[in-house]
């Protein structure tokens, strides 16, 4: 089981430009490395496994392979969670002043 979170614009794919395209692609890069940087490394497994991939027009899945990558991310009833992605995607977001941002579980 994966743990996927898309990534995209308040506006509809039909009204994203080339340039808004890019920034979200940008956007996804960076989140995908400070993301990698908060995993917790055992074996590398959990961090090797943490991407994005282009869904459509200025839309973006941001996704953690791992099978256990999921509790790590939400937390379970005994262990807390460690979130990578939500604050990755923070963080590049406000770097690149991407304020009109929509993050959906998918």
């Amino acid at each position: 089981m994966s743990y996927k979170l898309e990534l995209r614009f308040r506006e509809t794919t039909a009204q994203v430009t080339k340039q808004q395209d890019r920034m979200l692609e940008t956007t996804a890069k960076r989140a995908v490395v400070y993301a990698k940087q908060r995993a917790r490394v055992k074996s590398g497994e959990m961090r090797d496994s943490i991407g994005y991939r282009k869904i459509a027009p200025g839309q973006y899945e941001l996704f953690i392979g791992a099978p256990h990558g999921l509790f790590h991310e939400l937390g379970t009833s005994r262990i807390p969670a460690q979130p990578m992605l939500r604050p990755g995607i923070a963080q590049a977001a406000s770097e690149l002043g991407a304020g009109s941002l929509i993050i959906d579980e998918v």
